[in-house]
C-alpha cells in the first residue's frame, strides 16, 4: 500500500474502534451529520418531509457513490410506547430525479421501538439491507403521528437524528 493511500488502513482502524464489519472487512463511517427535530412538546404535531442532507456537491456531504449508512434517533424526553398513540420517524432518500425511497423507519409502538429513554440513542432500523446512497441524493426526515400522537421533544427543545454514512 503506498504511503499516501490511507483508505484500507482507515477502514481497518475505524472499523476496529467501532466494531463494525462487512464481508469485505471492517467498515469505516466517513461522514456524520446531525439533524435536530422538534414537535414543540405537542403530541399531535407532525414534521412534514424535510431535507436534512445533500450527498456531495454543495451539500457538504461525502461525494462518494454506493454509500451505506446507519440512522440514529436520540429523544430529548422519555417516550412511552403505545400501539394507538405514537410517532413514526421515516428516513428517505430523494434521488437526482426526485424519486422518494424509504431507507429506514421507527415507530414508537410497543411492537416497534418499545419505551425510549431520554438521551439514549436508538437505531432506526433500515427498511432493506443493503441500501445505497449516492452523490446527488438528498436525505430527508418525516415524522408522522397516529391517534393523538406522542411528544418527541420538550416544548423548547429538540430531539436528534444522526446520519452515519460510509463505504
Amino acid at each position: 500500500m503506498p504511503l499516501a493511500d490511507f483508505t484500507l488502513a482507515r477502514r481497518a482502524l475505524v472499523g476496529a474502534f467501532d466494531g463494525l464489519t462487512d464481508p469485505g472487512g471492517p467498515v469505516a463511517y466517513i461522514f456524520r451529520k446531525d439533524f435536530d427535530v422538534s414537535d414543540a412538546g405537542t403530541a399531535a404535531t407532525q414534521l412534514a418531509e424535510s431535507p436534512a442532507m445533500q450527498i456531495g456537491g454543495n451539500g457538504g456531504g461525502p461525494g462518494q457513490t454506493n454509500l451505506s449508512g446507519k440512522f440514529w434517533f436520540t429523544p430529548q424526553v422519555a417516550i412511552t410506547a403505545n400501539n394507538t398513540n405514537f410517532a413514526t420517524i421515516n428516513i428517505y432518500k430523494r434521488t437526482g430525479t426526485g424519486s422518494r425511497v424509504l431507507l429506514a423507519t421507527l415507530a414508537t409502538t410497543i411492537t416497534g421501538s418499545g419505551n425510549l429513554s431520554a438521551f439514549v440513542p436508538v437505531l432506526i432500523p433500515p427498511s432493506s439491507i443493503p441500501f445505497t446512497i449516492n452523490a446527488g441524493d438528498v436525505l430527508s426526515v418525516e415524522i408522522l403521528k397516529s391517534g393523538t400522537g406522542v411528544a418527541i421533544a420538550a416544548a423548547t427543545g429538540f430531539s436528534n437524528i444522526s446520519f452515519e454514512l460510509g463505504n
